[in-house]
């Protein structure tokens, strides 16, 4: 098979990228912005038509004046965001696994999450600006750095999370910094049953919300972490001694009145020791001629336990899957998202079946098909489905109005809104 060839622009300053864009609308070439490569959805493959952008030069980040906000170059690696932090007593509150691979740029470009959520949000809750360069207008800071709400007026922000590059080439990302907490506490309570460990997970996502919280099904407690039964397991965060410690308590009389056990600490360290052990449990997978591969869905209260069921149910029937197992780990006052790990037969086929009963089974639920690892091409044909003709023509003219000279026509959304417009 003949190996794409692209052509790769590597500009090492904001005034480099600022050129490159700019030559790129003089000449109508299709620019392609690619940042660590770490997403998983394709939305990072440029087609063939594009010339790549890279902003992986683009290193390096800072705590700004006043301690609050940390200043990050596209190409930085989250870890490094973290260290820059850490270093002045700081935390970003931004805790992706893919940390050491995943990059400023990237996760806003995705529409990331990460592990302290729901306590402090997505990567739209942690990000007070993006620095982008579009085409015709230059660098502009949408956000702001003045305003600590990060915005004056509508939010031309919100354009840019998500739009996997067909906005602009993103430069900078300024960071919400937070203290770092002060008392935290951690529990782990194995339920009867995943419908009252949904039931616990939901009456704590109304109001004081633990910062980390995850529902495990029996198969992923026992194949992962060697524990029977689901498990819910939490923690709470707080800047004053005794906070963390009795919203704690209140979650232990919660999961003891659902008939639940509460178990010790050390399940749930064991559970997040596990979490940082992806590759070298993949390792092990490709060294028995298996592949494994993960799908994220969300769905309403009214809907969640169900689509978590029937999803798991039909991927299990999948010839050559040999594994299913599943969990939740981002909460909000009106539902959750899924997280399904899928095991295999190491062949292509399989997985290409498995994404689309999943997501087909998800569909016609009523559910979303996209949470946390945005669109890209492999969701693309569902996530257009849900979001509507309508939706998405406004959600084109908005882009449209970002890149009128429609440098950035290479990203999956934007490829469908050009033939939106030739129709």
């Amino acid at each position: 098979m003949k190996t794409p060839r692209f052509l790769v622009v590597e500009p090492g300053s904001v005034d480099e990228a600022i050129a490159v864009v700019e030559a790129a609308r003089e000449r109508g070439v299709c620019l392609h912005p690619w940042s660590s490569g770490s997403g998983v959805l394709g939305a990072a493959l440029p087609p063939g038509e594009c010339a790549v952008v890279s902003t992986s030069r683009l290193r390096g980040a800072e705590v700004l004046a006043g301690g609050q906000i940390v200043h990050s170059m596209a190409g930085t690696r989250i870890h490094e965001v973290l260290a820059a932090a850490e270093e002045k007593g700081l935390t970003v509150p931004l805790l992706p696994q893919s940390l050491e691979l995943a990059s400023a740029a990237g996760v806003v470009s995705t529409l990331a999450s990460g592990m302290i959520q729901p306590g402090a949000g997505n990567v739209e809750d942690v990000v007070q600006y993006v620095d982008i360069v579009l085409s015709g207008d230059g660098l502009v800071r949408l956000g702001s750095d003045v305003n600590p709400r990060g915005r004056v007026g509508p939010s031309l922000l919100d354009a840019v999370l998500g739009s996997e590059g067909g906005a602009g080439l993103i430069v900078g990302v300024g960071f919400r910094a937070r203290a770092r907490p002060r008392s935290e506490a951690r529990i782990a309570c194995r339920t009867r049953s995943l419908s009252d460990a949904l039931r616990i997970a939901r009456r704590l996502s109304q109001w004081n919300t633990p910062h980390v919280m995850r529902v495990i099904d029996e198969d992923e407690a026992s194949l992962m972490f060697s524990e029977e039964g689901p498990l819910l397991v939490a923690s709470y965060y707080a800047a004053v001694k005794g906070i963390a410690e009795a919203l704690g308590d209140t979650l232990k009389a919660e999961c003891e009145s659902a008939g639940g056990e509460v178990l010790g600490e050390e399940v749930y360290e064991r559970v997040f020791a596990e979490r940082w052990r992806y590759a070298e449990r993949l390792e092990s997978l490709y060294k028995a001629g298996l592949w494994a591969d993960t799908i994220d869905i969300a769905a309403g209260w009214d809907l969640l336990e169900d689509a978590w069921r029937r999803v798991k149910s039909r991927l299990s029937k999948v010839k050559g899957v040999v594994a299913v197992m599943a969990h939740s780990g981002h909460f909000y006052p009106g539902g959750a998202a899924v997280y399904f790990i899928v095991v295999g037969e190491a062949r292509p086929s399989v997985f290409a079946r498995a994404w689309r009963e999943a997501l087909d089974e998800a569909a016609s639920l009523g559910a979303s098909v996209t949470h946390h690892h945005g669109i890209g091409r492999a969701k693309l044909p569902w996530a257009l489905r849900e979001l509507g003709e309508a939706r998405l023509r406004v959600l084109c003219r908005v882009l449209d109005a970002l890149d009128p000279y429609r440098v950035f026509r290479g990203s999956p959304l934007r490829r469908v809104c050009m033939r939106l417009t030739a129709r």
